[in-house]
C-alpha cells in the first residue's frame, strides 16, 4: 500500500519524503495565492504568490518527481470574483503550468464545481494535461454524487480522475463504500 500525504514546503520534510519515495502514491499541496484556494492552513513560505516562491517550491519538489503531485483548490467557499476574473484564474493556471514544466503536476483537488467550470473556460493550455480530483469536501458518499462529478468533469477539457476521495462517513458504512468502489472501478479508466 502506498500513501498520499500532504506536502509542506520545508527542506527537511522534502528530504524525508525523498528518502521514502517508494512508499508514496501522491503528494498534495496548496499554492500560496492571493485568493485562498485550499481548505488547509496557509504556507508560511511566502506572504504572496511570486516567481521566487514557485521556484523555491519547484526546487523542493524536484526530488519527488516520480510521485504524482496534486495542487489543492479544495475550499468550499471561493470569492465570487474568482469565477469571473480570467486574470486570477489564468494566474493560478500559469503557476500550475510552470510547476508542471519543472516537476510534473498530475491534477487539481477541488470541491467546487463552479471553480472547475471557471478554470475550464480560460482555455489555458495546461487544462487537458490535468485531472480533476473531487476532494473530501465534495462529500462523495453515493453513486449519484460520484456520477454527477464525472458528468461535470467529462463536460470540460480536464481529464477524469484516476483516483477518488470518498466522504469520511463511508469509513463507518463499509457496504456503501463497497458499492461506491464498484461504481468507481466500472467508470474510471485504469
Amino acid at each position: 500500500m502506498k500513501l498520499s500525504v500532504p506536502f509542506i514546503p520545508d527542506p527537511g520534510y522534502a528530504d524525508f519524503l525523498a528518502q521514502h519515495v517508494s512508499a508514496l502514491a501522491s503528494i498534495y499541496f496548496p499554492l500560496d495565492t492571493e485568493t485562498v484556494m485550499d481548505a488547509r492552513v496557509r504556507s508560511a513560505i511566502s506572504s504572496h504568490a511570486d516567481t521566487g516562491e514557485t521556484d523555491r517550491l519547484n526546487a523542493l519538489l524536484k526530488s519527488l518527481r516520480p510521485v504524482d503531485k496534486y495542487v489543492l483548490a479544495n475550499t468550499r467557499f471561493v470569492h465570487p470574483d474568482l469565477y469571473s476574473n480570467p486574470v486570477k484564474t489564468g494566474a493560478f493556471l500559469n503557476r500550475i503550468a510552470q510547476m508542471d514544466d519543472a516537476t510534473g503536476i498530475k491534477g487539481i483537488v477541488v470541491a467546487d464545481a463552479y471553480l472547475v467550470n471557471a478554470l475550464d473556460q480560460t482555455a489555458h493550455h495546461i487544462i487537458p494535461k490535468l485531472s480533476i480530483i473531487p476532494g473530501v469536501n465534495s462529500m462523495i458518499d453515493s453513486r449519484e454524487k460520484f456520477l454527477a462529478w464525472m458528468d461535470l468533469i467529462h463536460g470540460t477539457r480536464f481529464k477524469l480522475p484516476d483516483r477518488l476521495i470518498p466522504d469520511r462517513s463511508l469509513n463507518r458504512d463499509l457496504n456503501r463504500l463497497e458499492t461506491l468502489a464498484r461504481e468507481v472501478r466500472r467508470t474510471l479508466p485504469g
